[in-house]
């Protein structure tokens, strides 16, 4: 489709020229101009000289502009990029340096040759930005009362994309701690609002990032951050979005996470021309979104494409991610939440007993990694794998486990002839010499696994532990790992079982 000019200008008043995706893109651009004027951005904080700056890769494309008008343009949005940069807050001289810039954009939108329907709706945006900009002065830090579970994506290089033809994501990523995953495959629908992805599809590696709730909690608050890398994107333009995605315990590891509505991040800005310098953001504040105990979560990245105008515009980025989730207990009267500390094997694990019955292979699982380890003989160290050492973050201080909860998503074509039992313990990891030792002698609980054949119908395995016959106490600097073994209860018999593993601890004071 050709990027031709808006169909049927205004006669009078009419001096600017746009293409259709200029009308677009300029549209979007002061819907995330309205939405970045918010008191829970505190400068340099949030995603305003981002907008300004893609702003500014819109006006050096309009050949309808001269130099002397493209100038001016880029004076007046220059100039609040630079006092948000510079600022601790809503200063003064950055509100009057933002007042200008809509003044500046108010006018642009006037000469602007598009249907007068269009130019309202420019000005019905530019007049709220406006009105959110006279509620920002003086506004704080917003108070942070929950827990917040920091997915800081390890600053790895990732990619998401989009597919040319319906312009909704086909590859996401997710952030982990310490790691991103790589791309993978997601459906969308409904524009892109609704998300489902598979993390078993891709078996024997998969991409089974989820990690199981220990408690039923609350999310109240989440942030989303996209850092692409530098592309230049013409024909098109591009909006990420990020959203928290569930699956029930009960339920196949075949099953699809589906996105949770209300924790849907459209991050600002929208992306055209050169992203060098551009960082896209988005926050979503006093959420209330349930979530039972052994629920798993996972959060996803994806983008979708506005219509496309001109040739084979870019349907791939690559950049960096993170993102964050601000978590309360459910009820007043539930444990209080320090800590969550997330588990998730990534890949299949292997749970084998030798003849009689018992253990002789488990799982170690941190969270983004997981290795099969043959147990030592008594009293000898159990050796890991170093490669742990980067998903087995120190948790920052020290606290009582008040609850784990685990899950075993059993992998298809499976035939059971006997019930066996899983064992789970929680474990510290000792990066100095790669080793695992029990936190204590009773930080364990048990799941049974039932007889039959697992298809890719059968309900998933899971289990919760919040009554512990002692205290389990873990501190500061602590890198924990699950242990995951399994025994048959009743033939004795040599089996290995495999499938995907979630878990999630909990940590209060």
């Amino acid at each position: 489709m050709n990027d031709e000019p808006c169909p049927k200008p205004p006669a009078q008043g009419c001096i600017i020229h746009f293409t259709q995706l200029q009308t677009n893109l300029f549209g979007q651009l002061l819907d995330d101009l309205t939405a970045s004027i918010q008191p829970f951005y505190i400068p340099p904080a949030g995603p305003l000289p981002n907008v300004l700056k893609v702003l500014q890769n819109l006006f050096k494309t309009m050949t309808s502009l001269s130099l002397r008008d493209k100038a001016d343009l880029f004076a007046a949005t220059e100039l609040p990029i630079t006092a948000y940069e510079q600022s601790d807050g809503w200063s003064a001289a950055l509100i009057a340096a933002t007042q200008t810039t809509l003044t500046e954009l108010y006018a642009f939108s006037l000469l602007a040759c598009v249907s007068s329907s269009i130019k309202d709706d420019w000005v019905i945006q530019i007049r709220l930005a406006e009105t959110n900009l006279a509620g920002v002065s003086g506004s704080t830090p917003p108070v942070i009362s929950g827990t917040v579970l920091t997915l800081d994506g390890g600053n790895e290089q990732t990619f998401l994309s989009y597919d040319p033809v319906t312009l909704l994501s086909t590859d996401g990523a997710i952030p982990g701690i310490g790691f991103t995953s790589p791309g993978v495959p997601f459906t969308t629908s409904n524009m892109g609002l609704d998300v489902s992805v598979v993390l078993t599809g891709q078996q024997p590696e998969a991409f089974y990032y989820a990690f199981s709730m220990p408690q039923s909690a609350v999310i109240t608050g989440m942030t989303a951050q996209f850092i692409p890398s530098d592309i230049q994107i013409s024909g098109v333009f591009i909006a990420v979005r990020a959203q928290l995605c569930q699956a029930d315990p009960d339920v196949s590891p075949y099953v699809p996470f589906d996105g949770i509505p209300d924790t849907l991040i459209r991050l600002r800005p929208a992306l055209f021309g050169n992203t060098a310098r551009i960082t896209c953001e988005g926050s979503l504040n006093d959420l209330n979104v349930p979530i039972a105990a052994e629920e798993r979560l996972v959060l996803v990245f994806t983008i979708v494409a506005e219509t496309p105008f001109g040739p084979s515009p870019p349907n791939t980025i690559q950049g960096t991610l993170s993102a964050t989730i601000t978590i309360e207990p459910a009820n007043p009267s539930d444990p209080q939440i320090d800590q969550i500390i997330p588990f998730a094997s990534q890949t299949l694990v292997s749970l084998e007993t030798m003849e009689g019955g018992t253990p002789s292979a488990g799982a170690v699982v941190g969270f983004g990694f997981s290795e099969n380890s043959m147990f030592p003989p008594e009293g000898a160290p159990f050796v890991v794998s170093s490669e742990l050492n980067s998903f087995t973050i120190p948790i920052p201080f020290g606290g009582t486990v008040t609850s784990i909860a685990a899950y075993f998503g059993l992998l298809s074509g499976q035939i059971l002839t006997d019930s066996f039992t899983i064992f789970v313990s929680l474990n510290r990891y000792n990066p100095s010499n790669n080793t695992i030792t029990r936190v204590n002698n009773l930080s364990f609980f048990l799941i049974n696994i039932p007889a039959g054949t697992y298809t890719e119908s059968s309900p998933g395995i899971h289990g919760l532990s919040n009554m512990f016959p002692i205290e389990i106490n873990v501190n500061s600097g602590d890198q924990l790992v699950l242990l995951f073994s399994v025994s048959a209860n009743t033939s004795g018999q040599a089996a290995i079982i495999e499938g995907w593993v979630s878990g999630g601890l909990s940590i209060g004071p």
